[in-house]
């Protein structure tokens, strides 16, 4: 096996070829020409044939192996210097591939936006964008299918970290024909005894509790029926006539035809909360500087 030469004694080649000259080679190597001689040497040395012809006046001239060695050297001097630049980048976090999720809620949020600025920040990197539900892209996260997710839905493994990054205001989904339909606004207490289509408590406990404690607090007390997680899937029951749905107020405007998005007359109504979420032990250089993008931390 071919022993690999060192890429300092190519350079120095590289440089008595360009000038035709070791005392100049020396100086644009900040050398010597005894060093750069020496490296000449221990060059052909170990590649085991001779790359330059000492023309006495007449200068310097190359073989043709050495015309050959320094087409190849040109280039492989190249790569090895890309090589660090491109490899620093992503290091860096400034290029490569980052696979993100987003769920459906977020769509209509700022975020497409703020993505989109994401990426006139960062021209060299390649961002490659999923649109799931929420617990579809839990289960992407854990399988590795993508490098972070943006969702509503707060994964309980201890393996996953998560950032919380933005709140949004929940609204009351109704059908068109209904009579909360007509509300500006809705108080908690105009759907006591009412069907509420409302995600499982174990998904996200605290946002489920809240919205419960709201209902109480206004002595009202919905009968919650089929437990759904996507939102699209709530909206399409509320459309059906299933009953009124818990989503997001920002949906408002992409819903279904027949269904409409009141928001509640509270000053402070419950939201469902956003998360950034990763892996924990995801090596990525390029989620810090996601994170600081939605976070601006």
């Amino acid at each position: 096996m071919l022993r690999q030469p060192d890429l300092r004694l190519i350079r120095s080649f590289i440089e008595v070829a360009r000038w035709r000259h070791f005392g100049r080679a020396a100086e644009e190597l900040n050398s010597t020409q005894p060093a750069i001689s020496q490296h000449l040497k221990k060059l052909e040395d170990q590649i085991g044939f001779t790359l330059l012809e000492r023309g006495g006046n007449q200068g310097i001239f190359l073989t043709p192996a050495g015309d050959v060695f320094l087409h190849h050297a040109k280039r492989l001097l190249d790569l090895s210097e890309r090589m660090v630049i491109e490899a620093r980048n992503v290091a860096e976090g400034s290029t490569g591939t980052l696979h993100l999720g987003l769920s459906s809620a977020i769509l209509s949020t700022e975020f497409p936006a703020l993505l989109r600025r994401f990426r006139e920040d960062h021209p060299g990197m390649d961002l490659q964008l999923s649109v799931q539900s929420a617990e579809v892209l839990e289960t992407m996260l854990r399988d590795g299918d993508v490098d972070a997710a943006i969702t509503t839905l707060l994964c309980p493994s201890p393996s996953i970290d998560a950032t919380p990054i933005y709140d949004l205001p929940i609204g009351i989904a109704c059908a068109v024909d209904d009579p909360v339909s007509g509300m500006d606004t809705v108080d908690p207490s105009d759907l006591h005894a009412r069907r509420l289509i409302l995600f499982p408590r174990q998904t996200a406990p605290e946002t489920f509790d809240s919205i419960i404690s709201m209902f109480h607090a206004a002595g009202a007390t919905p009968e919650i029926q089929a437990s759904t997680i996507p939102f699209p899937s709530v909206l399409a029951l509320v459309g059906s006539g299933a009953g009124y749905g818990i989503v997001p107020l920002s949906l408002s405007g992409v819903q279904p035809d027949d269904v409409l998005i009141k928001p509640l007359r509270l000053p402070a109504p419950p939201v469902f909360r956003i998360y950034l979420q990763s892996l924990r032990d995801q090596a990525s250089a390029l989620l810090p500087a996601l994170r600081h993008a939605v976070t601006n931390q």
